[in-house]
């Protein structure tokens, strides 16, 4: 069994933590559809946990159950801006192995880290010696637009709490429910 220090964001033992069932389409500026929750099939989260955007939790949290809107996300309340330092020269050699059809400018591939961690990166640009990757998240500097529609809000049990913690093995550096 594997033990872990669950500690639910910035939140106190007295607040309340929700969880939230939400339908949602999520756009580019341009109207290109980039995510959608499948229909009849709500995305559900928990408020507090990091589980989803900060901007899409914030909104999610001012609706009604049943109603629907859409809403404008800046970076800074989504996934936050262009970091140039997340953009790295690193040895051709490294993607020895990787078939040559996937090694090409604009490819999307997943790296694995050092510590083992997968993360997607974005080739840029591809020369004798190196290759440029952009390590920033696909969504980084975007501003993202969302259609919204509360399906179900409800106090967290504390049965689906622990039934949380279970089901999270702690090494997605995904949410905020972890130390």
């Amino acid at each position: 069994m594997r033990f872990i220090n669950l500690t639910f964001s910035n939140k106190s033992m007295n607040d309340k933590i929700y969880k939230y069932k939400v339908e949602y389409v999520g756009k580019y500026e341009n109207g290109e559809i980039f995510d959608e929750s499948p229909e009849g099939q709500p995305i559900e989260f928990f408020s507090g946990m990091g589980m989803v955007i900060e901007g899409f939790e914030s909104n999610v949290a001012e609706m009604k159950v049943g109603t629907s809107k859409t809403i404008e996300i800046e970076p800074e309340m989504g996934y936050g801006p262009v970091r140039k330092e997340l953009i790295l020269k690193v040895p051709l050699s490294t993607f020895e192995g990787l078939p040559k059809e996937e090694m090409k400018e604009g490819a999307e591939i997943v790296a694995t880290l050092e510590n083992g961690q997968a993360m997607p990166v974005k080739i840029l640009t591809i020369t004798e010696k190196d290759v440029e990757v952009d390590f920033n998240h696909p969504l980084a500097g975007k501003k993202l637009i969302f259609e919204l529609k509360l399906i179900e809000k409800s106090e967290a049990s504390d049965a689906e709490l622990e039934q949380f913690n279970q089901a999270c093995g702690g090494d997605c550096s995904g949410c905020c429910g972890c130390n």
